[in-house]
């Protein structure tokens, strides 16, 4: 991971290390960055490299393969600022983890829960979904990846669904 920080101006963060820690591949390795201007500068670089290949490229992110590892690289571009800033934008406590050089050593930024709710495999929110279709889909992925909703969760999102078809 070392590899992909450029300085402190990007850091890792998301679901990517809740399978590292379960000793699992991860899908993919999301990329984020402090300012667009940061971003550009790394995108500049993958795209000059000759061991990445561009994949793909949305509102979101533009992903690159890393020809002999076959891992996906996503610079993401939707949002920027500091870990702490992006990991409180961040739906679930098992995706808030970031990875970041700060002051010449590396550091480790996680949810209070992060630990216990990936033992258990508990899928606990964080934040209200600004996107409840978006949050529909990423809950039930998770769902299927064997990770347990509270009833709590189940409770608030059959309302937001509700308040979405009030509103409709």
């Amino acid at each position: 991971l070392k590899t992909l920080l450029r300085n402190n101006k990007a850091f890792v963060a998301g679901g990517c290390f809740k399978n590292i820690l379960k000793q699992e591949a991860p899908r993919d390795i999301d990329i984020f960055f402090h300012t667009a201007a940061d971003f550009d500068e790394a995108l500049a670089d993958f795209i000059a490299s000759p061991h990445y290949v561009q994949e793909h490229k949305n509102n979101r992110s533009v992903g690159f393969r890393h020809k002999t590892h076959d891992l996906l690289i996503d610079l993401v571009c939707y949002r920027y600022g500091t870990p702490e800033q992006v990991l409180s934008s961040f739906d679930f406590s098992i995706v808030k983890f970031a990875y970041f050089l700060q002051d010449g050593q590396y550091q480790v930024m996680r949810h209070v829960n992060f630990d216990k709710d990936l033992e258990e495999k508990k899928l606990e929110i964080c934040t209200n979904p600004p996107n409840v279709d978006k949050f529909f889909n990423r809950l039930l992925r998770y769902n299927r990846y064997g990770y347990n909703t509270s009833r709590d969760i189940k409770r608030r999102m059959f309302s937001a669904i509700k308040n979405m078809t009030d509103e409709a």
